[in-house]
């Protein structure tokens, strides 16, 4: 009789420690509610994560002359902080501009971004492409005051 109750004793002992090896080990998390969903929490971002960086922008990509796609409109972009616009007439708007953060702003308030593509955008959404002054001097000037061309 003492043989079976050790051995009974036994088994239920490598039973026990069966249960517990299997229970044993590498922890796992499980969430409050029992569920077994665990939601890891992320580390908060820091200050450069959460701000989009600007891209690096080179003012002197602005300078030099830009015509308008859909307009007869040239504006010129000079390098000591100073542009001209013409219209199809030669008539000229002069005045300052300033660079902020990526795109020129004009003394008149208009922006202009560089559009990634070799051109630069208006704040409207129009575009230009870079382009020379035409020649505004009409020929019938010469002739009504009589300048021949030599």
């Amino acid at each position: 009789m003492k043989k079976r109750t050790l051995w009974a004793l036994l088994l239920c002992l490598a039973m026990l420690a069966s249960l517990l090896a299997g229970c044993g080990g590498e922890k796992k998390e499980t969430a409050e509610d029992g569920r077994g969903d665990v939601i890891k929490e992320e580390p908060a971002p820091t200050s450069e994560e959460t701000l989009p960086s600007e891209p690096e922008v080179n003012f002197e990509d602005f300078y030099g002359c830009w015509e308008y796609w859909d307009y007869d409109i040239w504006l010129y972009v000079y390098g000591d902080g100073t542009y001209e616009m013409y219209n199809e007439d030669g008539d000229c708007t002069a005045g300052s501009y300033t660079p902020e953060g990526t795109e020129i702003v004009l003394d008149s308030g208009e922006h202009f971004a560089l559009d990634g593509e070799g051109g630069l955008i208006d704040g409207e959404g129009d575009g230009l492409f870079a382009s020379e002054l035409p020649d505004f001097t009409p020929d019938y000037y010469f002739d009504e005051y009589g300048i021949g061309m030599r």
